[in-house]
């Protein structure tokens, strides 16, 4: 205890000893340094004109605004009634135009009808003047048509040209165009195609018994594939030559076969069909089917499938593509008929010349032989 009141008395000695700052006259000198401020009272009422004044110009202000975007709204609907005129001026000039131009198309018409039924009508003319100059010709040169005393008519010929005729032969000749879509479906090597006729699908090939192999069965000539993913196709572009059924020999099932055969190479041993396909031959008409058609590829051979109809190749295809190998691309169309080395369209002419009475001419009858 007597340690603690000396440690005490000796803070207090170094206390005393110490120097003090005078905050207080500091102050005062700065004071004197400081700039002064007055403060004194402001009356209530000069206060309230204040503001007064304050919100009259806020007012003002607020008013001008008003004033400006009214101006401002005006002139909005001034140019857009402008504009609306505007535009109604527009389409109306426009509408005007395009009657006009209608008026003008119709016009041009109309005078195009008038100088065509001009053109038909005369043309309708000279060939009714032609036609009875010709029927004059022919009454005074052969007389007039009339039965003779065997009860048959003088055109006795026509009709047995026309018989001959419905029994011979229809040639037709078929553009081969491509093999499209069969890419690495096919293996490397060299393809013939052959086309032939058969009663029905996947019955038997039909033949002439006088005609030989080569009007049955015609192919076409060896075309090589690489049998890559980016080669699309076999393109053949050559025709072929078969003929065909007479219209009163025509079923409905015969049909045109077409079989895609690998020749023999030293990747393969002996020749073999990997793809075949039938196209009807006739129409609903009995008439040969004359047109651009096309018309997929099954795999394998004829013989391993057993189809008898064509619903049968389209559920095939759709059981899987694994059984497509490609569309075949081709056209048919018909040729003259000959009958007895003769070819149809001489007949016609050699028969109208004998009732007009002019010279046969035997050059245009005689053919080498059917193609």
């Amino acid at each position: 205890q007597r340690a603690r009141m000396y440690r005490i008395e000796e803070l207090r000695r170094a206390m005393e000893g110490s120097l003090v700052p005078s905050y207080a006259k500091d102050m005062e000198e700065r004071a004197d340094e400081m700039p002064s401020v007055s403060i004194m009272q402001v009356p209530a009422e000069k206060l309230r004109e204040q503001e007064r004044a304050a919100e009259e110009a806020r007012l003002e202000e607020h008013r001008l605004l008003a004033e400006r975007q009214r101006r401002r709204l005006e002139n909005v609907v001034v140019k857009e009634s402008e504009g609306k005129d505007r535009v109604e001026t527009e389409e109306k000039a426009a509408e005007a135009r395009v009657k006009e131009e209608r008026e003008r198309a119709v016009a041009v018409e109309r005078s195009r009808q008038r100088q065509s039924r001009a053109a038909i009508r005369q043309g309708r003319e000279e060939v009714e003047k032609g036609m009875r100059k010709q029927s004059e010709r022919l009454r005074k040169d052969a007389g007039v048509l009339e039965v003779d005393k065997g009860g048959s008519l003088l055109l006795l010929s026509s009709w047995k040209m026309s018989a001959a005729l419905s029994r011979a032969p229809q040639p037709i000749k078929i553009q081969l165009r491509s093999l499209r879509g069969a890419k690495d479906r096919l293996q490397r090597g060299h393809y013939v195609l052959l086309v032939s006729m058969v009663e029905r699908v996947g019955g038997q090939k039909l033949k002439w018994s006088g005609a030989g192999t080569d009007h049955c069965v015609a192919r076409s000539r060896p075309k090589q594939h690489l049998g890559r993913f980016f080669d699309l196709g076999l393109s053949f572009e050559e025709h072929i030559f078969l003929l065909a059924p007479p219209r009163v020999d025509a079923r409905p099932g015969m049909c045109l076969q077409f079989e895609l055969v690998q020749c023999k190479s030293r990747l393969v041993n002996e020749d073999r069909c990997v793809g075949w396909a039938v196209f009807p031959l006739f129409g609903t008409q009995r008439e040969v089917l004359d047109g651009k058609f096309k018309t997929p590829l099954l795999r394998g051979a004829v013989e391993s499938w057993s189809l008898d109809q064509h619903r049968g190749v389209e559920l095939a295809l759709r059981q899987g593509l694994q059984n497509w190998i490609g569309n075949l691309y081709f056209r048919v169309s018909t040729m003259s008929r000959y009958v007895h080395g003769s070819k149809e369209r001489a007949l016609r002419l050699q028969h109208t010349s004998d009732l007009l009475g002019f010279e046969r001419a035997p050059d245009e009858l005689s053919v080498s032989q059917a193609p």
